[in-house]
């Protein structure tokens, strides 16, 4: 996943602030990614590094259906009929965004954690992406380069418990099946049973949040990390 590493520095070279680029996965002027890539590992994961990478993250509706429309206009299918289902897709874009939006980790610069052919992470602040192209495979490295102090508890915004202690310097990540893990700290006061295995994560059927939960998950302040219950958080119904 070298490439992008090359990404950024090429495009350094032509643009003096990438921030301001827009990035998107599907357009309505293309086949969408699932017409192309049958593998929703893989898209999720794209749909993640839009909305965690430098730039700004453009989402095209539908993508949270799964659609897989093809060229134009094929790529414009209606969005009612789909019943507005919540899916895996639309819960982890709610998840980052709301912390994309509390941290406000886009106006942090995007620095490279670790890349080599088949993972890649970075951090913005406090939050750290991680990411892989081989999703037939798990990843597991051992991330010394990270933004955290020994002995921090660190989470997994997309699953509820799986969290990890830095020891010895390292930010142990396995990404199990292609997916993303987004960590922010735990706070300081919390003693969460710590994990490097994905928990069995259960969901209830086509969740809403209430009126009550959206003012709560708005009151979130993230860069107060002491005080961050990232239990509550995922308790959140997203």
């Amino acid at each position: 996943m070298y490439k992008f590493r090359n990404h950024y520095a090429a495009m350094d070279k032509y643009f003096r602030n990438q921030d301001i680029l827009g990035n998107f996965v599907d357009n309505h002027d293309n086949p969408r990614y699932l017409n192309q890539y049958n593998d929703g590992r893989t898209y999720k994961a794209a749909l993640a590094f839009v909305l965690g990478s430098k730039g700004i993250p453009i989402i095209y509706y539908g993508s949270e259906q799964y659609y897989r429309g093809g060229n134009d206009p094929g790529c414009r299918e209606p969005l009612w009929s789909s019943g507005y289902k919540t899916t895996d897709i639309s819960t982890m874009l709610a998840r980052i965004n709301a912390v994309r939006k509390a941290t406000k980790y886009y106006l942090q610069t995007q620095v490279e954690r670790w890349a080599d052919d088949t993972f890649y992470a970075f951090s913005r602040g406090l939050v750290v992406f991680a990411f892989t192209n081989r999703p037939e495979q798990q990843q597991h490295r051992s991330v010394t380069y990270h933004p955290y102090k020994e002995g921090q508890t660190v989470c997994n915004i997309l699953y509820p418990g799986d969290c990890v202690t830095i020891k010895g310097g390292v930010l142990p990540v396995y990404l199990n099946n292609g997916e993303v893990k987004v960590f922010v700290p735990q706070a300081a006061n919390k003693r969460p049973q710590t994990s490097n295995k994905k928990p069995q994560a259960t969901h209830k059927k086509n969740p809403r949040m209430t009126d009550d939960e959206v003012d709560d998950l708005e009151a979130f302040d993230l860069n107060d990390f002491e005080n961050f219950d990232i239990d509550e958080f995922l308790s959140l119904n997203i």
